[in-house]
């Protein structure tokens, strides 16, 4: 995939805070990190920090697609890298110094800690302005993206059926918490009997065919925004249906297994 998206990605100059093109590259590269590393967990048999690591994904596929079909991209680019920018860097600064209060003054962490809250060197927005910094926040949710993507008057071309990932997200965010449900997920693992190899086994395709439908989906919008010839647009999507294809029986097996006849 790395080969086919070099030769077909549009070339630009680099630019900050970061043109369309570059946004949308930033974010097919995180996918990219983040199936790679969902792949080596799986190889490890590590299936819960697999999900930890897709939750991570899906947030890159969301923002992907906001900016490969939203109308308002030029506001949408402007309040990703500069204003939810500045909210972070308020953020940090606020968290830098109740962390500062417990450092020797003169210290090196004191002085580490004192750099992260000076305005001259990160865009610290006014801590005033807290009612717009939840109002970005709300925005940049991600159902609230999920829901615009959705929404024919907010995009080029709505993404239908994309509230679908709500569910894996939500699992997924259960995991990451270390919540009650989490535990439910383990308990049912340890008490299956003879289905646990097969559970498994469709546990191990579905996340790798997610990561990999989720991410061709994501590059094959991000080259139609930015133009590219519908001819060269078949490639992620063929292997994302070949792997499907290598799956299937192993879905197949588990679905008669839980099903009998």
């Amino acid at each position: 995939m790395d080969t086919y998206i070099e030769e077909v990605w549009p070339k630009t100059d680099a630019e900050y805070p970061p043109n369309l093109n570059q946004t949308l590259r930033f974010f097919v590269g995180a996918m990219q990190s983040r199936a790679r590393a969902s792949f080596l967990l799986l190889q490890a048999n590590s299936y819960w920090e697999s999900e930890i690591v897709l939750r991570s994904l899906l947030e890159a596929v969301v923002k992907c697609l906001t900016f490969a079909r939203r109308k308002d991209v030029d506001a949408l680019l402007e309040q990703f890298w500069v204003e939810l920018q500045a909210s972070s860097d308020r953020k940090t600064a606020l968290k830098a110094a109740m962390a500062q209060e417990l450092m020797a003054e003169g210290s090196e962490d004191h002085s580490i800690f004192a750099d992260l809250q000076n305005p001259e060197w990160f865009s610290i927005e006014p801590a005033s302005n807290k009612q717009r910094r939840r109002s970005l926040d709300h925005q940049w949710s991600l159902p609230e993206l999920v829901r615009k993507l959705m929404d024919e008057s907010e995009t080029t071309e709505p993404v239908a059926g994309l509230d679908a990932m709500l569910h894996s997200y939500g699992l997924q965010s259960e995991i990451t918490h270390v919540s009650s449900k989490y535990y439910d997920l383990l308990w049912d693992r340890m008490i299956r009997g003879a289905e646990l190899e097969a559970l498994e086994d469709t546990h191990y395709c579905r996340q790798m065919t997610d990561a990999l439908f989720l991410t061709a989906f994501s590059i094959v919008l991000s080259l139609q925004r930015l133009n590219v010839d519908k001819a060269k647009l078949n490639r992620p999507i063929e292997i994302a249906e070949k792997f499907s294809k290598l799956a299937k029986p192993y879905r197949e097996e588990f679905a008669r297994i839980r099903r009998p006849d």
